[in-house]
């Protein structure tokens, strides 16, 4: 296993970040909205492009965090103290400038927010961009699931997840375009992206090559489901074309990452601050006028932003997942002494 790839993977989550970031404070019409009149909501979605490519990431390290040694209580302690500390800042800032209208929420709804868990009791998110980790978090659940029942080691068993995940996947969407539902799509495309990331990884691991038969069929489903999922038959004003532009360059991009011997190090630096930025980037550009957004505001607030990441990324996320570490260990040589 080439120790670079999960660098250069960093790297890319780095990568990611960014593209969100200018996907939420460009014009569409910069990102070709309108180039083509039969397609006008067609652009290329530098936001989907981050996210499918982060859910690739996740898939190729999460589950690779659980070592033999591991409890189900240290995987949670450790994934609290990486993802909840910024997260509760985020909030707080996003009530206090009242960005996204996220003050004006009740009382239960942004108690809810606090938990990460609002999505599920089908409570408004306080910024729009969390609906990301709803997602993270039932893959935490299913990869937990995994461990409880010791398959989370199994290459197969994580296959035929991913292959689950394919077959949910077209389930959801041919439901969608029938009977014209708006089931949650995302949801199961996401762990189709994360599984096979997983596979990837299981393959590396084993010396094996990229099975050609498992990426064809990923992007096969990619391209059935968001044409099921993402036309006017479903009251949408999306064009499918530009999820499955935005899918087949998160793999892409994925997939040259991955390989790749040597990334920029500026990347690797973005990649550090890549989670804070991702949750502070929409506070930032709360303060800048959309309509007046010109290049000169847009790189003062990618200023901006790496600014308030990287000391959120210094003073909060470092000493917390210190403190998570710390636990992790105490525990560890507590039931080491007992045995």
């Amino acid at each position: 296993m080439n120790n670079n790839r999960l660098g250069n993977l960093d790297a890319l989550r780095g990568l990611c970040a960014i593209f969100v970031f200018f996907q939420h404070a460009l014009p569409s019409e910069f990102l070709g909205r309108g180039y083509f009149s039969e397609m006008p909501n067609f652009y290329v979605d530098l936001g989907r492009i981050g996210v499918g490519a982060f859910f690739l990431v996740s898939g190729y390290v999460i589950p690779f965090s659980i070592k033999k040694n591991s409890t189900l209580q240290s995987f949670w302690i450790g994934r609290l103290f990486r993802l909840w500390p910024a997260y509760i800042v985020s909030i707080i800032f996003a009530l206090l400038f009242n960005v996204e209208n996220s003050s004006m929420l009740g009382f239960f709804s942004i108690a809810l927010n606090f938990t990460m868990l609002q999505q599920f009791f089908g409570v408004k998110n306080a910024l729009g961009v969390y609906w990301t980790l709803q997602i993270e978090l039932i893959f935490y659940f299913v990869i937990s699931l995994m461990f409880l029942t010791k398959v989370i080691f199994d290459y197969k068993k994580v296959r035929a997840a991913f292959y689950i995940s394919l077959v949910f996947t077209l389930v959801f969407s041919v439901i969608r375009f029938i009977f014209e539902i708006k089931l949650p799509v995302a949801l199961p495309i996401a762990l189709s992206l994360m599984f096979f990331a997983t596979d990837l990884r299981f393959s590396r691991l084993k010396s094996e090559p990229i099975s050609i038969f498992r990426a064809s069929t990923l992007i096969i489903v990619l391209i059935v489901s968001c044409h099921f999922s993402y036309g006017a038959n479903v009251g949408s004003d999306d064009n499918p074309y530009r999820f499955i532009l935005a899918y087949f360059l998160a793999v892409s991009l994925f997939f040259f990452f991955e390989k790749c011997r040597e990334v920029p190090r500026y990347l690797v630096f973005f990649g550090s601050i890549s989670y804070s930025f991702y949750l502070m980037h929409p506070i930032v550009l709360s303060f800048f006028h959309s309509e007046n957004l010109n290049f000169f505001s847009i790189l003062i607030a990618f200023l901006f932003v790496v600014g308030v990441s990287t000391l959120s990324w210094w003073f909060i996320e470092k000493p917390f997942q210190r403190i998570g570490r710390n636990i992790n260990n105490d525990i560890f040589a507590s039931r080491t002494q007992k045995s």
